[in-house]
């Protein structure tokens, strides 16, 4: 099963000064320098991998096809190098 992850958008430094971005405490950047992030999900017996553009990648890392995660787990995030 593959749910789209929250992507990142690009904002301008004018668009920052706008009213609606005067307290910026609440917004974060995320730094990615290397490695895949993935979505993990166990559905019907089955851990599958994905990219964020649905890319689905399981083969790449055979050795998380046998973890012991619970069914119907998602684990977005996953940071693989």
């Amino acid at each position: 099963m593959f749910i789209s992850p929250m992507l990142l958008e690009r904002i301008t430094v004018p668009e920052l000064q706008q009213d609606k971005y005067k307290d910026n405490s609440k917004l974060y950047t995320e730094l990615k320098l290397d490695g895949i992030r993935l979505l993990l999900s166990n559905f019907n017996g089955k851990i599958r991998l994905f990219t964020r553009h649905h890319t689905e990648c399981t083969n790449r890392f055979p050795e998380l096809t046998n973890l012991p995660i619970t069914e119907g787990t998602i684990l977005s995030r996953l940071n693989l190098k």
